[in-house]
């Protein structure tokens, strides 16, 4: 089948849920069970930083950008991620893009979660990072942290996508507590200036919303909202024509457990707020495996036409986090992954 591994991941001998554990290399080899999941599960830390500049290096030569701030910025983040990963787990999330006939490996996400306790802390860093791309993004940025200090916003992460094609894009993801409710509606139907988004939107649960500022201003405004548990076969409102989902059914999946539906706004009009355009679930949660996903012609018929990222899964053990596909015939494809190459020492 297109884009089916050419090899099988030894990680596919335990439950879907152990990939993004840290012993899930130490229990495949010890032979342990997962009976005691999700106690025994350890969060991801300590990625070497030989291979996560390794990783960049990779990014840099597939989507070379003659630009020397992508290369100061991956330092940055990365001597960030140093640090703050002796106290948290999987802060730095890495994407690849598979669309058309291209594939966009320079994407990241970093995320802030003690920005609540601290949030001078992420403010300065995030800023520090957006400074030498010029005034207007730092200017647009100071404001929305600035805003969300607001009570019903948990954490804020900060993000890339930066490719030779559609050029830069700096985000800022808002993500929000759960018990935010309608709140977190208002809170963004107020930053949006949409009126209407609250009305809307009503009894929908906002989980993030993420803003890209390009070299000319902002290009782009996604919401993010969480999906009650449902059978693939028969999608909530406004899924009906995603191919990931309909691919599921026919493979004979009964239950996604989890789930966002992606609204990708072009204005602050009421129509423009309310449109879904992408549906994205975490395949560890839903008990699903990279290697069976990859196989679905929804992803697979892209990752056939993707040999970046197949050099970038063949050269690094992933734990893939997310994966987003947009409604209609799948044009684009993105993995969300973090490394996890934690094998148990040899003998």
């Amino acid at each position: 089948m297109d884009g089916a591994p050419k090899t099988e991941d030894p990680l596919d001998a335990l439950p879907a849920h152990c990939v993004t554990c840290a012993e899930a290399w130490a229990c495949l080899l010890e032979g342990r069970g997962p009976e005691d999941y999700p106690s025994c599960r350890r969060p991801l830390r300590g990625a070497p930083a030989a291979r996560l500049r390794d990783l960049t290096d990779l990014w840099l030569r597939t989507n070379p950008i003659d630009d020397p701030r992508a290369r100061r910025l991956l330092g940055d983040v990365l001597a960030r991620s140093q640090i703050d990963q002796r106290t948290y787990s999987e802060l730095f999330e890495a994407s690849f893009q598979a669309r058309d006939d291209r594939v966009d490996l320079l994407r990241f996400s970093y995320g802030f979660p003690a920005f609540r306790r601290s949030p001078a802390d992420a403010t300065e860093t995030i800023l520090g990072w957006v400074r030498p791309f010029g005034a207007a993004p730092h200017a647009f940025f100071a404001a929305l942290l600035r805003r969300a200090r607001h009570p019903c916003v948990e954490q804020v992460l900060a993000g890339i996508a930066w490719n030779d094609g559609d050029g830069l894009r700096l985000k800022l993801y808002l993500q929000f507590s759960d018990s935010a409710g309608d709140d977190a509606l208002g809170f963004a139907g107020s930053i949006l200036g949409a009126r209407g988004f609250r009305r809307a939107n009503a009894g929908r649960p906002l989980h993030l919303l993420c803003f890209a500022h390009g070299w000319d201003g902002v290009v782009g405004v996604n919401a993010y909202f969480k999906v009650p548990p449902f059978d693939p076969a028969a999608p909530p409102r406004g899924l009906q024509e995603n191919e990931l989902l309909s691919d599921l059914a026919a493979r004979g999946v009964r239950s996604i457990r989890r789930g966002v539906d992606i609204h990708r706004m072009r204005g602050s009009d009421d129509d423009a707020v309310d449109q879904s355009s992408a549906f994205s679930l975490p395949p560890p949660e839903n008990e699903l495996r990279w290697s069976f996903l990859r196989g679905l012609p929804s992803i697979g018929r892209q990752m056939a036409r993707a040999p970046a990222a197949a050099e970038l899964l063949e050269r690094f053990h992933v734990a893939m986090r997310w994966i987003t596909v947009n409604h209609g015939p799948a044009r684009s494809v993105t993995g969300y992954y973090v490394l996890n190459e934690r094998r148990a020492p040899a003998g």
